[in-house]
């Protein structure tokens, strides 16, 4: 082949290179407008919670079950972006959480995820809060994987997720000054398929990290609350939990206020959200 043919060769490879490039870069634009799209339709139905598949550390420490993690293929036919996982559950209770973020969280500000699992609810809430810089973080390298794959052609206020385990200080961000503190944390079904020490470790992160006075914690999920009948759909669910792993299932809400309390978190707000779940909300003194 001379130098000419040669060269009109690997012009063409190139073009067919940065073609496919192109279009792998719209194909994954197309699966993150149907995961937004998809989190803030479903959000508004009710649907029963969903247990989560369990997945394993290589410390054995708890580690954080992403939300069934089924295999789905976007609206369009188009398959999701490598490594990532997908969660219909979070992209079902996106819609009704994002309502209570917005009009409790700060508008511009740094957000630590805990437990960010699939990273669905990342990409879903860095789009609709382009004032927040957005941190996701969970302990399974599964899941910051896929966090890493929705966020590849996500917004860029979307970071990249951290290795954070709630009950391992030693993985927590540092914690040096005024400029490393967050202005909100939050944390969506974690307290219940993890050891109580990860909710013993989550409220000693927030009160030592969120800025104060004011920092919002944001937790979502199933409770237990005395005062109230535990819903056949949620016992089932505890009772589920706890033939998996038995230091699993319903915390008690008022066990909950009560560890905040003792980190100096205030709870100032219960919101009834579906699913007979609870979005439990607490500001640093």
């Amino acid at each position: 082949m001379g130098a000419g043919a040669g060269a009109h060769a690997q012009k063409r490879a190139d073009e067919q290179s940065g073609a496919k490039r192109a279009s792998h870069k719209v194909t994954n634009r197309l699966i993150l407008t149907t995961v937004i799209n998809d989190g803030l339709r479903f959000g508004s139905s009710r649907h029963p919670p969903e247990a989560k598949k369990r997945r394993h550390s290589p410390s054995g420490v708890y580690r954080i079950e992403m939300q069934t993690m089924d295999s789905l293929v976007a609206t369009d036919g188009a398959a999701l972006p490598p490594g990532a996982l997908s969660s219909p559950a979070a992209r079902r209770n996106a819609a009704p959480i994002l309502g209570v973020l917005k009009a409790h969280m700060p508008k511009k500000g740094r957000v630590l995820e805990v437990a960010a699992g699939s990273g669905e609810h990342a990409l879903i809430f860095a789009c609709a809060l382009p004032g927040v810089t957005w941190t996701p973080s969970d302990p399974s390298r599964e899941a910051r994987d896929s966090i890493d794959a929705w966020r590849r052609d996500g917004p860029s206020n979307l970071r990249k997720p951290l290795p954070l385990d709630a009950a391992d200080p030693a993985t927590w961000p540092p914690t040096a000054g005024p400029e490393t503190a967050w202005d909100a944390v939050y944390c969506a079904n974690m307290a219940h398929i993890s050891p109580w020490s990860a909710t013993e470790g989550l409220m000693v992160l927030a009160g030592r990290m969120l800025r104060g006075p004011g920092g919002l914690l944001a937790l979502y999920g199933p409770y237990r609350e005395a005062d109230l009948p535990l819903s056949p759909s949620n016992a089932a669910f505890d009772e589920s939990l706890k033939a998996r792993n038995p230091s699993w299932g319903l915390r008690a809400r008022e066990d909950v206020e009560d560890l905040a309390r003792s980190q100096g978190l205030v709870a100032t707000r219960r919101v009834q959200m579906p699913s007979n779940n609870l979005m439990l909300l607490f500001r640093r003194a």
